[in-house]
Formats: C-alpha cells, structure tokens, sequence
C-alpha cells in the first residue's frame, strides 16, 4: 500500500473507530453548499444542521439496539478524537527525525504541531475517487552546524510550516493510490547566529538550506503516517452513514442535512462509481476547552468548477467536473464588496474557455459553481478564484 494510502486512510479509520467508553458527545453538523450571492465569504456558505451524538444513539437504540449498540455514534467520534490526539503526538516525532536525518547537521530543538483539526475531501471521479488531506501546520525551532570560524560556528532557527497537503487518487477495484503528491509552504523563517560576524552569519544560514531541508522531509512523512491502516478501511464509513441514515427516517430533519446524509451514503458505497461528480468534505476538530464539545462536519456537494486562469483579453478557461449541468459564474470587486452572478454556460464538457469577460472593470475576482446533472440541483462550492486583469500584461495567469 502505498505511504499516500495509509495517511488517507488515517482519516477515514478515524471516523469507523472500534468503540471505547467515554462521556464525551460530539456534534455532527451535516449540510450542502448555500448560496454566495450577496455575501462577502471567500470561500463558501453552508446551508446544514447541526445533531449531537446523543440524539442519534438515542434514535438507534430504540429503532435497532442490536445492529448500532447503546452508543454507536458517540463511541465512534470519542475514538476519533483520541486517535486524532496520537496522529498529532506521532506526526511531531517523525517529524523531528525525518529533519535531522535529512540533514545530520540539523538539531530540532521543539517541534509543535498547531493543527486544530484534519480536512479531508473526497472527491468522485470517473474511475477513482480523489482525496486531499489538509489543515495541517507546525512551529519548529532548532539549530544548524555552520562550521564557519569566527563569524558563526552554529545558529538557531525558528519556522513554520504551513498548509501541508497531500493528495492522490483512489482505485475502487485494486485499492491502489496513484498520482500521489505533498505540499506545503515553510514561512516566518528567522535566524540568529552568535559569532564575531552575527549579521554575516545570519546570512549565510539563510543560504544555508535548512529551508529545502523542512521541505525535503515534511511530505515523506506525511505520505509514511500510520502505513498499517488499509486504504479500504475508509469505505466501511458506510456502516456510520446508515446510522445516520437510520436516524434521518426516525426523525424530522431540515431538507439540507437530508440531502447531505444520501449524497454520503451514495459516496461511500460502489454505486457512487456510476455517479461521478459527488464530493464530501470531512472536518474532525476537537473541542477548544476541556469539556467542550467536539465536532465532526460532513458537507456533502457537486465536485467544484476551477478556474484555470483569465487570459490577458479576459476569457476564462477552466475545468469542468463530471456530471456537471451548468457553471455559474459570480463576481466581485477585488478589493472587498460581495458575490453577484455574472453568468450561465451551458453545454460543458471537460472544459470551458471562451467566455469573454470584457464587459467586467479590471481588477474583479471571480468564482466558478457547479450544479449537478445527475443530482437535481445540487451545487459546488466555489472553485478557485481569480482575478480580472489590470492591464493586458499578465500573460495567461491571474494578476
């Protein structure tokens, strides 16, 4: 199995956990994409409810006590969240090796991971199912062996590292992971150096590459974590999805989060091969206190339309995800303001080019969103986001 393998499905053995006994309840807000219209999110507006473990299992012990146990869904999350708190003690440590035995002449001195929850987003494809994990973010300080006399022997560091993704493609028949792939950005590098010479030393540790260093060993870590969970462990999510679905036929549930429990229940079963397009956004965050309450989000919604970029005559280009009825297209002023629809195109195929954007002033976000053929009405959320050009002198890429 490959490293992608085990790490992805590190997050779906989260959520299929076996069960342990502890008080803690856990919320599960379920939800699709809302409308940006008239908002000013960057991103996305969900539209959703929000249960607690406690109602579900409340549910399920009355309707089907043999098939999901006293508290199915509460044991599951509180497993979730303690393997969640290893993931972070085993990430940091393997961190720490994968640096200093990338680069003998490093010494991590703290290596602190910062992430508050793990993302994970399961997206539909022809033949696969594409998956990227995300949120991931860690400070490290440490010191580096410059063996410069005089003008700096050794100097300390301190960095972060963030947006640490790793994504790939899952094969339903083989179970194999392809296209596997990591990033991250290193930032806030400073360094410090104590020799007769600090500010020539300063620099020469700047040259020094303990930049690629972080960067050379972060994903072979993140590609290696938990290689002994079976990718296929993610699809027995089904068994959690049909409580919930139990639940949803028990009780009166708002149409959003009715929708969102039947898009994961198609997406985790093999008929989810004849409906590409489908994706499912994952949230696993613990509480912020101790007592607090943990929360598990799971958005359910058409695969988004990205943006490729805006050529210098402003016509857009992008790619269009399987199953896709329409594009809508909104905008906004680059400098603040809210989403408007712009536009419709129909017709898509793999791509769409050729829409002229002219008519826009310079300097204008714009925002692509799906909606499902296959799924009535059901939307994206929005892809990326680029920006209309100030002059013609950008070349074909976002200004």
């Amino acid at each position: 199995m490959s490293r992608f393998a085990a790490l992805l499905a590190f997050v779906g053995f989260l959520l299929v956990a076996p069960v342990v006994a502890h008080a803690q309840e856990t919320t599960f807000t379920i939800g699709v994409p809302g409308n940006i219209a008239g908002t000013n999110s960057p991103n996305s507006v969900i539209a959703g409810q929000t249960i607690s473990t406690a109602q579900v299992d409340s549910v399920l012990r009355t309707v089907a006590p043999s098939t999901f146990g006293q508290n199915f869904t509460r044991d599951k999350a509180n497993k979730a969240f303690a393997d969640f708190a290893n993931f972070r003690t085993n990430l940091a440590s393997s961190l720490i090796q994968a640096v200093q035995a990338q680069d003998p002449s490093v010494t991590v001195n703290s290596l602190i991971i910062n992430t508050t929850s793990i993302n994970l987003r399961l997206e539909q494809k022809t033949n696969s199912v594409s998956g990227r994990l995300g949120t991931v973010s860690a400070s490290v300080s440490g010191r580096k062996r410059l063996g410069i006399p005089l003008i700096c022997t050794s100097a300390n560091f301190s960095l972060a590292i963030d947006n640490l993704t790793v994504m790939g493609d899952y094969n339903y028949i083989t179970g194999d992971v392809s296209n596997a792939r990591a990033d991250l950005v290193v930032t806030n590098v400073g360094v410090s150096c104590n020799g007769l010479l600090s500010f020539v030393g300063d620099f020469a540790i700047a040259l020094s590459g303990i930049n690629s260093t972080i960067r050379a060993a972060v994903p072979a870590v993140a590609n290696q974590q938990l290689a002994f969970v079976n990718m296929k462990r993610l699809f027995s999510l089904a068994d959690f999805a049909n409580g919930l679905s139990r639940f949803r036929t028990e009780t009166p549930i708002s149409a959003v989060a009715n929708r969102a429990i039947s898009i994961f229940q198609e997406m985790v079963n093999d008929a989810a091969i004849n409906t590409p397009g489908i994706a499912l956004d994952f949230n696993v965050k613990p509480a912020a206190f101790p007592g607090g309450v943990n929360a598990i989000s799971i958005y359910a919604s058409h695969a988004p339309a990205d943006i490729e970029f805006i050529t210098v005559e402003n016509e857009i280009q992008g790619v269009v995800p399987p199953n896709t009825a329409q594009i809508d297209l909104y905008i906004r002023p680059a400098t603040g303001g809210t989403w408007a629809y712009y536009t419709t195109l129909f017709g898509t195929g793999e791509s769409f080019f050729g829409l002229s954007l002219a008519q826009l002033p310079a300097n204008y976000l714009v925002t692509a969103i799906a909606t499902s053929s296959s799924i009535g009405g059901l939307q994206s959320f929005p892809g990326k986001t680029v920006r209309t050009h100030r002059a013609n002198v950008c070349g074909p890429q976002a200004c």
